[in-house]
This record gives C-alpha cells, structure tokens and sequence, in this order.
C-alpha cells in the first residue's frame, strides 16, 4: 500500500471492506490451507505406519534400540497394536499367497522419507506463518480491516499448529541435532509471539450476534482499533481467544519441554515416577489395612479402597493419554477441522477481494509444488536414503507383537500387585 492510502480513524465505522487480496484471496486461502492439509495427512500417514511407540526418542545413537530405562506409551501401544492386528487380518483376506514379501526395506525407507518431509515441511511453515503475521503487522497503520485480520490470525494458527506436531514428531532427529532444535525453537517462538498478539483484537469479534440489538465491531472495523477490549464485547468470544492464547503457550512451553531429555526424563519424568510410587504404596498399605483380600464384596472394599483406585486409574491413564502420540494427532486434526470451519465462516461475511487474481494468489498457488515435489523426492529416491535410517528397528507392527512388549511393565515392589487391578501396566516416562 502507498502512504497516501495509510489512514485510520477508530471514530469512524467504515461501510464498506476494501478488497485485500494477498490475505483473503482465494489463491492464499488455498495456498496456506492445503499446505497445512498435507501437513496433517504426512504425520497421519507416519503415525500409521512408521512410528514405534517402543523406540526411545532420547536414544543417542540413530536407529538404536530403546534404553533400559525407557518406558513407551501404553495408549500408542494399544492402539498400534489394535490397528496392527486389523490390518494385518484384513491383508490375509486379500493375499493369495501364504508367504509375505519382507516389508522392512520398505517400511525403512519410508521412515526416512517421512522424517525428511516433515523436517521440510515444518521449516515451510515457520515461514508461511511468519510471512502472513508480517505482512499483517505492516498494514495495520493503513486501515486493514477487522475482517482480513481475522482471516490473517486463522492462516497463522494453521501454520503454528502443524508445527508445533512436527516438533513432536521429529524428538530423536532434533534431540541428535541441538543446532536445528534451537533455531526451530527460535523460529517457533517468534511466530508464537506474533501470532498472540494478533489474536487480541479477535477477542472482540463476535460477528455471529451481529444480527441481535447488541452493537458488535463490523468486519469493515479498522482492527487496529480493537486491541484493547470494547466496551461491548462478549465475554464468551472474549473467553475464548483468552482460552486459545493459553492452549497455544501451554503447547509451546510442553513441545520444549519434550524436546529435552533433561526436562523430559530427569525432571518430569522423576517427578511422576515419585508421585506414581508415593501413590502405589498408598494403595497397597490402604488394601492390607482394610484386608481387602478376605473382606469380598464388603462395604470397606466399595467405599473406602475403590474410589482410590479407581481415581489413581484414572490419573494415570489422563497422563499417559496427554503424552500419547495418539492425541497428538486427535489434536492436530481436531485443530485443522475447528480452523477450517472457522475459517469458512468468516471467509461467508465479506467477498473482500477474495476473487481478484493477484500476484500473491498466483505465487501461493504455485508454491504448493514446492512439498509436492519434495515429497516425491523423498517417497521415491533413486539411491538409498541417507543416513538417518534406522538400521535394526521392526517399526511398530513387527516390535510391538514381540517380547519387547514386556518393557511396559514397571518395576519395582508391588508390581504383581498392580498388573493384577490394571491388567496393562501403565508406565512411568
């Protein structure tokens, strides 16, 4: 924009969204939403097939084997394994002959390949993101409208969120290279910032109660003017970016703390095994007190001893659930879908320049090509995968049917007592 059309007065209440292509543009939208997409269905695809629960993400050596001292997710666990023995029913119903292909070749290279797409991809996203913010921030001065505000703050989530899954994904690749870790995690810090910011004056954007008497901020509002809150702004949307900014710092501040063997195992991790311990043997010395044993179906094994188990139970497998790479990717996906939806609504409220082709709408269009083709690059190489291919790992389908399976269990005194209440041993990282 020129400096003679850099102008806001937060007095007056324009009629009208001037047309801004490089943000609502249909080119962009589709730009930053189908990168984001093929963000999500890479680290669908690598939990499905690649990732083993059993491996140690803090493993030093690349591709070795999981520490004595590693205790893999029971929730992965199960899950894989479920999904495991699905498929694996289903393949024997389609199979005509009764000696499989060795699938280790392949399913090592695809490991590799999905390592590296994820790498570039999550770099792209720290630079989407923070382009777009940018931009954002630069025309605020010159009347940007509440209405491509909004729209700028959802492309950034999309960015911020498929990132945040990348770190998560990417633990033993970042954890053998410190140098990469700390620049993403600078890169990621920034865009953070940025974005909450940005989501401030959205706080005040309650465009859906706009056809009721209360006064709302319109979309055509200049948003610069709304990064304090209005006076009629509604608690429940001003609740809601407060909640958003919280889920995104708090994500932050538990993908560093993953990301760090010193934060992860030897003071979270130390934590809750303390805890977890402190708590068996309170229910162990609570069970022979009440001499649960010969007491059957008394009234001290209903009231007294069965809500501590049944809320030790439940603790551990919140915890244990929360840590998962399983809701790892509930949360990424269930993200994408709430920021599409979100997206959509406000993309209904205005055309505002959405169908101008612009010299932006066209670059971002034509930068999908850029994951396609390294995706392709990585999926079919025409030598072998470089060096970061696990060289004696069963991904997921072969290890978790095996002895290793065992590792889940915990040691220590009262073991035997625990596995017969738990039935699946939920462990302690």
């Amino acid at each position: 924009m020129s400096s003679s059309l850099c102008y806001y007065n937060c007095s007056e209440h324009p009629y009208s969204i001037s047309p801004n292509p490089d943000i609502s543009g249909v080119g962009v939208i589709i730009g930053y939403a189908t990168t984001a997409g093929i963000v999500v269905f890479i680290l669908l695809v690598s939990y499905f097939t690649v990732y083993d629960p059993l491996e140690d993400p803090f493993r030093k050596e690349i591709g070795g084997t999981p520490t004595i001292q590693y205790r893999p997710n029971p929730v992965d666990v199960v899950f894989l394994k479920l999904t495991s023995a699905i498929w694996n029913r289903l393949r024997k119903k389609n199979t005509l002959s009764s000696v499989a292909p060795p699938r280790m070749p392949r399913n090592t290279r695809l490991h590799a390949s999905c390592v590296k797409c994820v790498q570039s991809m999550s770099d792209l996203q720290i630079l989407t993101g923070t382009s777009i913010l940018i931009s954002g921030y630069a025309q605020l001065k010159c009347g940007l409208s509440a209405y491509h505000w909004q729209i700028l703050v959802f492309l950034a989530w999309f960015s911020s969120l498929t990132h945040l899954s990348c770190l998560t994904f990417l633990r033993n690749y970042l954890y053998n290279r410190p140098g990469e870790r700390v620049w993403r995690l600078i890169g990621m810090a920034i865009m953070l910032l940025m974005l909450l910011v940005a989501m401030v004056p959205t706080g005040n954007f309650n465009w859906r109660a706009s056809t009721n008497s209360t006064p709302v901020p319109s979309p055509s509002d200049y948003a610069i003017c709304y990064f304090n809150r209005a006076k009629q702004a509604d608690n429940m949307t001003f609740g809601t970016m407060i909640f958003a900014i919280l889920l995104l710092s708090l994500g932050f501040i538990y993908r560093i703390v993953r990301l760090h063997r010193s934060l992860s195992v030897n003071v979270v991790g130390r934590a809750r095994r303390i805890l977890s311990g402190r708590a068996r043997q309170f229910l162990i010395q609570l069970y022979n007190k009440l001499d649960i044993s010969n007491s059957g179906m008394s009234l001290r094994r209903t009231m007294a001893y069965r809500p501590f188990l049944a809320l030790f139970l439940a603790t551990r497998t919140i915890v244990d659930t929360w840590t998962s790479m399983f809701f790892e990717i509930l949360w990424l996906l269930g993200s994408f879908i709430w920021g599409l939806t979100r997206l959509r609504q406000t993309l209904g409220l205005s055309n505002g320049g959405s169908g101008e082709w612009a010299f932006g709408q066209v670059i971002s269009i034509l930068q999908l090509a850029a994951p396609l083709l390294t995706i392709s690059e990585y999926l079919y190489p025409s030598k072998s995968i470089s060096a970061f291919t696990p060289s004696n790992t069963h991904f997921g389908r072969s290890t978790i049917r095996g002895s290793r399976s065992t590792q889940l269990h915990s040691t220590g005194p009262g073991n035997g007592w625990i596995q017969q209440r738990i039935g699946l041993a939920i462990s302690c990282r």
